[in-house]
């Protein structure tokens, strides 16, 4: 049971962080031309991974479906912020890479 208790702390830190740099990734390109579809990306996969936290932490009966939404939105926001040079975005597609493996380990 501890292992398990382990994986979920570990799995609701890296949301936690995912939230954290995707935010920052998307005020930072709020302003910059072009840049439209990894702000939208960024604050789905913000919102995704505090739906994920809230119903982890609540042991939610929708606990599954949060992280199998959370896995989604961190891999599309991964793949939009792979494509640009600048670095808080090359931060967050490393934490929700991050993410997207604590939530597989959380469901494995």
């Amino acid at each position: 049971m501890k292992d398990i208790s382990k994986t979920m702390d570990q799995h609701v830190s890296a949301c936690k962080e995912c939230a954290d740099d995707c935010n920052n990734c998307a005020t930072d390109c709020k302003d910059k031309p072009g840049m439209e579809a990894c702000v939208k990306l960024c604050n789905a996969c913000v919102e995704a991974c505090n739906q994920c936290i809230k119903d982890s932490e609540a042991d939610s009966e929708n606990k599954m479906k949060s992280i199998q939404a959370c896995i989604e939105a961190c891999e599309n926001c991964a793949t939009e912020c792979e494509k640009h040079d600048n670095p808080s975005c090359q931060k967050c597609a490393e934490t929700c890479r991050a993410c997207v493996e604590e939530c597989k380990s959380a469901i494995a």
